[in-house]
């Protein structure tokens, strides 16, 4: 039988942390890279709804860049590798908020690694939610007077809705929906928003 092949890296975290305006969320991703292989390697980073405007990765050397692959729909890191030394990734960038049909939403593909945070800053308090089955979320006030939203766990396709109290209808209130495994606390206070993670 055929040996399996050792992957080439491992990509041991990814941070996600940001703040959402009317329209845009702008973000910070930081990402600790192991590489396992010698010599040049490739990372697909998905992130396709991301806009880089800065990025930077440390000990960088010649000819190591980041590229957006439209074959792959992904932005893919360039790493001239040494095996087990490792690197992180640092990115700044803009995402579009998705609007329809009534509130603001935010939608983020990311790469699978062993661990994951997710913190996101929304414009809104004193709202009220509900998590469905299966799944914690931890939320607080910030000091802007906004919500602090904060997911921890394994997450690659994160679909992220929010809306204010005034919006809710009196016999509801917006749900969060999961598929996968997430882990976090739930609080009070807080606005409700739905979140579906894949």
């Amino acid at each position: 039988a055929e040996k399996a092949t050792p992957p080439k890296y491992l990509l041991d975290s990814i941070r996600v942390s940001g703040t959402a305006n009317d329209s845009h969320a702008i973000l910070e991703i930081e990402l600790d890279i192991l590489p396992r292989a010698d010599g040049w390697i490739d990372v697909p980073l998905e992130l396709p709804a991301l806009m880089v405007q800065e990025w930077e990765i440390d000990g960088q050397a010649k000819d190591e860049c980041l590229v957006f692959d439209d074959q792959r729909e992904s932005y893919v890191l360039w790493l001239k590798s040494e095996p087990n030394k490792r690197r992180r990734l640092k990115l700044q960038g803009l995402s579009k908020l998705k609007l329809a049909p009534v509130n603001p939403g935010l939608e983020l593909k990311l790469p699978h690694a062993t661990t994951s945070e997710f913190v996101l800053q929304v414009p809104i308090a004193d709202a009220q939610f509900e998590v469905s089955p299966g799944i914690e979320v931890k939320a607080a006030a910030s000091d802007d007077g906004g919500t602090e939203v904060r997911l921890v766990g394994q997450a690659q396709h994160l679909r992220m809705q929010w809306e204010s109290t005034e919006q809710q209808q009196p016999s509801g209130h917006t749900a969060i929906q999961s598929v996968g495994r997430v882990k976090g606390q739930l609080d009070r206070r807080r606005a409700p928003y739905a979140v579906e993670l894949r």
